[in-house]
C-alpha cells in the first residue's frame, strides 16, 4: 500500500485530535480525513462552510491586527503576506509570523467576546492544538491567541436588521396592526436592537482585545505528531478503498 505524507492544517486539529466512544477516532476526526481523502485523490472540494461569524471574522481580521498591535504596542505591519509553512506534519499560514507569532480571533459579538474576557487560561482546547502547530511550525516559543472586539461591516448588520425584522413581525403587537406600520415599526426595532451589538466604538480600545500567551508544549505536539501518523495509516486505506 502506497504511503501518503498528508499534511494537516492546524486548524484541522481540533477535529482530528477527538475521539469517539470506545473509538480511536470520532466522526468528526473520521469526517476530517475522509475529506481529505477526497480531495487527494479525486480533487474533491470539502463542503464550504459559510456563516456570518466566519464572515466577520475573514472581514475583520486586519482591523483585528491593528486594534491589537495599538493596544500591545506590537512591532509588526500588518499589511506583511502571509506566508505559507510547512513540515513533515503540519502546513499553514499563522496570521502574524514576525517579532511575534500570533493567530486573531474577530468575536461576533459582544456577548461572544465577553465569554472569553474574564478568563485566565484559553479553554478552548482546539486553539491550544491550533497555537502549538503554529509554533511548530515557525519555530517560535510562545504564541499570542488574541481575541478582538471590532464593529461589524455594514452588510452583515443590514442581513441583521432584516432577518429581525421579519422574526418581530410574528410578535402579536404587530400582527395587529396593517402591514406597512408594521414592518417600519419592526424595522426600527431590528435596528436598535442589531446597532447595540454591532458597532463597538464606545467601548475603549484596551476593553476590546484580550490577550492570552500561550507557551510551546513540547507534550502537546509529540501527542499532535503521533495522531497525524495513526490518521495517516486511516488516510491510506481510505485512499485505496474510494
Amino acid at each position: 500500500m502506497k504511503k501518503h505524507n498528508w499534511l494537516v492544517r492546524p486548524s484541522q486539529l481540533g477535529a482530528l485530535m477527538s475521539k469517539g466512544r470506545g473509538k480511536e477516532f470520532g466522526d468528526t476526526a473520521l469526517k476530517i480525513i475522509q475529506e481529505s481523502v477526497l480531495f487527494h485523490k479525486y480533487g474533491i472540494e470539502p463542503p464550504m462552510i459559510t456563516s456570518k461569524h466566519l464572515e466577520k471574522g475573514i472581514l475583520n481580521e486586519r482591523e483585528g491586527m491593528q486594534l491589537a498591535k495599538d493596544v500591545f504596542d506590537w512591532d509588526i505591519d500588518i499589511d506583511a503576506p502571509k506566508v505559507r509553512l510547512f513540515n513533515d506534519y503540519l502546513t499553514g499560514e499563522p496570521d502574524i509570523n514576525q517579532s511575534i507569532l500570533g493567530d486573531i480571533k474577530c468575536s461576533f459579538s459582544s456577548h461572544t467576546y465577553f465569554k472569553t474576557f474574564f478568563d485566565t487560561e484559553v479553554k478552548n482546547k482546539a486553539y491550544l492544538y491550533q497555537m502549538n502547530a503554529y509554533m511548530m511550525l515557525s519555530g517560535h516559543k510562545q504564541c499570542e491567541l488574541v481575541y478582538c472586539l471590532t464593529n461589524t461591516p455594514d452588510h452583515i448588520i443590514a442581513d441583521e436588521i432584516q432577518k429581525v425584522t421579519y422574526q418581530l413581525l410574528k410578535e402579536p403587537k404587530y400582527t395587529e396592526k396593517g402591514m406597512e406600520d408594521a414592518f417600519t415599526m419592526a424595522e426600527m426595532e431590528a435596528e436598535r436592537r442589531v446597532m447595540s451589538d454591532s458597532i463597538f466604538d464606545k467601548i475603549p480600545k484596551h476593553k476590546r482585545v484580550k490577550r492570552f500567551i500561550i507557551e510551546r508544549d513540547d507534550e502537546l505536539i509529540e501527542q499532535i505528531c503521533e495522531r497525524i501518523e495513526r490518521a495517516r495509516e486511516l488516510f491510506d486505506e481510505m485512499f485505496e478503498q474510494v
